[in-house]
């Protein structure tokens, strides 16, 4: 896997396939967080009873 500690740190590797990176789960209290930070509360990604 390929760590940048800057921004710049990835003009060498511009025009390059770097590959996949690692799964990620995603939990609801990740989605829940989100939807507190960007003020996006709409119930698909908060309710997750009338979701399913």
């Amino acid at each position: 896997m390929l760590n940048l500690e800057a921004p710049r740190d990835v003009l060498p590797h511009v025009g390059r396939e770097l590959g996949p990176s690692e799964w990620l789960t995603v939990t609801q209290e990740m989605i829940d967080k989100f939807a507190e930070a960007t003020g996006d509360h709409q119930w698909i990604h908060v309710d997750v009873e009338r979701a399913q």
